[in-house]
């Protein structure tokens, strides 16, 4: 390959590279899944925050809904 070097370390692409480290990474994913949305109810409707707080916090618990559902999907292989 007229001296390029793979990156990918030697023992990683033995191992199968990133799908070894997938089974634990779906149940965390659905796990922050389900606590953004739980931190988003209780924002919404029960914490008593007001104005620029509670913009913050919504808006934090949504980009960890948005990334944990789009992590999810994005491990979501056809099988």
């Amino acid at each position: 390959m007229d001296g390029i070097r793979d990156p990918t370390p030697a023992a990683h692409r033995a191992a199968g590279g990133a799908q070894q480290e997938e089974p634990l990474m779906k149940p965390v994913l659905w796990l922050l899944l389900l606590v953004s949305t739980v931190a988003a109810v209780y924002v919404s409707t029960f914490a008593h925050y007001t104005g620029t707080t509670r913009v913050l916090a919504g808006v934090g618990t949504g980009v960890v809904f948005v990334g944990s559902a789009l992590g999810v999907w994005l491990t979501s292989g056809k099988k």
